[in-house]
């Protein structure tokens, strides 16, 4: 029984590790893309924009993202509202 119990909390343990691990390396896969996109659009991305990037979560990566089509620079990109966000 106690076997059992520990087996089941390990297995929930280990899915949540995945879990996590793999939303982390959505969220970079999401700021090495955007970072891409922002420097072959604007050609340069200032140490700040860096910063706000590598910050982000998810949500917030794909709305700049979706803001990134239509901005014609970068400070559309950031200062958007999030209202605007398609979800």
């Amino acid at each position: 029984m106690i076997g059992e119990n520990f087996d089941r909390w390990e297995q929930r343990a280990i899915r949540k590790g995945e879990r996590r691990g793999e939303l982390k390396g959505m969220r970079q896969g999401e700021v090495t893309l955007l970072l891409k996109q922002l420097i072959a659009k604007f050609k340069s991305l200032p140490t700040s924009y860096r910063h706000k990037l590598e910050n982000a979560d998810l949500k917030t990566l794909d709305h700049w993202g979706l803001r990134l089509l239509s901005a014609a620079s970068l400070e559309e990109v950031f200062e958007a509202s999030m209202a605007e966000a398609i979800y």
